[in-house]
């Protein structure tokens, strides 16, 4: 989409093709962020568009300086031999196509790797940004409650950790449902134009096939702390200032080693930490506590078994009637 905006701001692309990026700017506000970061850097270069008036009187000293030059005589020059060019053909080689398909070869190994690279770390970092918006988002909201982020509750079709979303959007913490995608993830860039986030009431009313599909969708790409369990009560995360406490990270993946999540290519995860600042993890451990972002201390995707035992759930996980225990692949109700 980043090349169909440029082409849209210097006037690039065909009639349809503009009106189809001007509708989808119009109605996505992360294309129109990104529209104007385009915009800013291509001030720079209409810095230069302006006009300037010539040096006074150039016009007299330029007609003065070719008439003196037509009254001074040109001197005679002798005719130079004409010497016909060979009519000779250039013809490749066998060998000189070899070398040139060879350098051909070689560039394209270099420079696809490269471009692939880039694009990897461009998708990384929209991920991350995204990630940042949540996390001021669950900073208001807990500036609204003394420190606390949303709370999972105990029972009821809410009782998922992806709930967290509809307590940011309903209570208009979170500006853009499309926050919720990452778009390294399989679907998260297709989806960013027409995921819709389920409110409150339609999860309530929800049964079956269709609840468990609403819950699963609620986190769109990511997992959201489960919280944690002290003297046989649940609590919800409270802010410390942590840097250490995983908060919100691309969702976890049965599949994968650890939980690892696959919105990279199962090569690490994107974390959002309680200080406010997003890391990249190549791993499932975080800090000198090595602590699973996963898996609580008891080596189960449930909620922490104490404060500061952080762990990530899928978007319909419940942090006490469900969990899931690394290794054994077995589910504990």
């Amino acid at each position: 989409m980043r090349e169909q905006l440029l082409g849209y701001l210097i006037g690039a692309l065909d009639e349809v093709e503009h009106a189809e990026v001007e509708e989808a700017v119009r109605s996505n506000r992360q294309y129109q962020r990104e529209l104007e970061v385009l915009h800013e850097s291509l001030e720079p270069l209409r810095a230069g568009d302006g006009d300037f008036d010539p040096p006074a009187g150039l016009a007299g000293r330029t007609c003065q300086f070719v008439a003196a030059h037509r009254e001074t005589p040109t001197p005679a020059i002798e005719p130079k031999q004409v010497v016909e060019p060979l009519n000779v053909s250039p013809q490749w080689s066998f060998a000189d196509m070899a070398v040139a398909a060879g350098i051909f070869l070689a560039a394209g190994m270099l420079l696809l790797p490269a471009i692939q690279q880039s694009r990897v770390v461009a998708q990384r970092t929209e991920c991350q940004n995204n990630l940042r918006e949540i996390g001021q988002a669950l900073q208001r909201y807990a500036d609204t409650r003394n420190g606390l982020y949303p709370e999972i509750p105990a029972n009821g079709n809410q009782s998922v950790a992806g709930i967290f979303s509809v307590r940011l959007m309903e209570g208009e913490f979170l500006d853009d449902p499309s926050h919720l995608l990452c778009p390294a993830a399989a679907q998260g860039k297709d989806d960013a134009a027409t995921f819709r986030l389920p409110t409150a009431a339609e999860i309530d009313a929800a049964t079956g096939e269709q609840l468990v599909r609403l819950q699963r969708m609620l986190g769109g790409n990511f997992g959201y702390s489960l919280g944690y369990r002290e003297r046989g009560r649940y609590h919800a995360p409270q802010y410390r200032g942590r840097a250490n406490y995983a908060l919100v990270a691309d969702a976890p993946d049965d599949s994968q080693d650890g939980f690892r999540s696959a919105n990279h290519g199962g090569c690490g995860q994107n974390v959002l930490y309680e200080d406010g600042h997003v890391g990249y993890l190549k791993g499932c451990s975080t800090g000198e506590c090595r602590d699973h972002i996963f898996l609580n201390d008891e080596n189960v995707m449930a909620a922490g078994v104490h404060a500061n035992d952080s762990v990530i759930g899928h978007s319909w996980s419940r942090p006490l009637l469900e969990s899931v225990r690394y290794g054994a692949a077995t589910i504990a109700e």
